[in-house]
């Protein structure tokens, strides 16, 4: 039996305690650079994706409260894939378990992602990527207080990339996208930028879903996850991407 996976970053990138954690999100939706207001109800239209930072919450807290303003007031989705950077080369998921964080557990969707790995055979199903990751595990918190009138029904599909091949990481977002033809789905991006003048040439890429430019920056940088990200949204035929809020290499997206 696999018992789901611990939080390594409670207590010390974010509260531990149900309580504080809840006054720590809220605080982060009504930061002065935050969005300024909680999330409202639900709303049926649809959002294919958003980019958010990982980190301490009191520094980045702010800008994933405007993505995940976004993901509260959209349409519920089936299962949200979460792609973050691995730190060895290679593409992982975690479909043994849920995640525990102080507002509970949120479940792997193993059926999906078994297709998912059936598609993409070089995704591996492994432990041990995901034992100290930050980069999935600060957006549950968010992703929970978002989902918080579907608490029980919030799936995920952890991903972490580490590739310079984008090639493979265009069949990989491709996959996701033909994933999204059978069931209802949102991709979390959680990445942090370079805080350097790619920043806004990445940016523009994103936002207009513009494929050359995506694959120059990429002969530059190690923009893995990122690229995955970039040619899901593509292969969903998501809109253009919305800046929400830039600070320093930090960034909020939706599509």
């Amino acid at each position: 039996m696999m018992f789901h996976i611990k939080p390594m970053f409670s207590g010390k990138l974010y509260p531990s305690s149900f309580d504080l954690l809840d006054k720590e999100v809220v605080n982060c939706f009504l930061h002065a650079e935050g969005p300024g207001e909680l999330p409202s109800h639900r709303k049926p239209k649809r959002i294919f994706g958003i980019l958010s930072p990982y980190g301490n919450f009191q520094e980045i807290g702010h800008v994933c409260a405007w993505a995940y303003q976004q993901a509260a007031e959209c349409a519920f989705p089936y299962v949200f894939v979460i792609l973050g950077r691995k730190s060895d080369t290679g593409f992982s998921t975690y479909l043994f378990s849920g995640w525990q964080t102080p507002f509970g557990v949120v479940e792997s969707d193993k059926e999906h992602g078994q297709r998912l790995l059936q598609a993409f055979p070089a995704l591996k199903n492994e432990t041990a990527p995901f034992d100290d990751c930050m980069e999935i595990e600060t957006q549950l918190p968010f992703l929970q207080f978002a989902g918080r009138d579907k608490l029980q029904e919030i799936r995920i599909i952890p991903i972490l990339v580490n590739s310079r091949d984008y090639d493979a990481c265009q069949k990989l977002g491709e996959a996701i996208g033909e994933l999204s033809e059978q069931c209802s789905l949102c991709v979390i991006c959680s990445s942090n930028l370079f805080g350097e003048d790619v920043d806004g040439v990445l940016i523009e890429a994103l936002k207009n879903i513009d494929g050359k430019k995506m694959k120059e920056i990429a002969g530059m940088k190690n923009i893995g996850e990122i690229a995955v990200f970039f040619e899901a949204m593509k292969s969903m035929f998501a809109p253009k991407g919305r800046l929400l809020h830039y600070s320093s290499q930090h960034a909020a997206m939706v599509f």
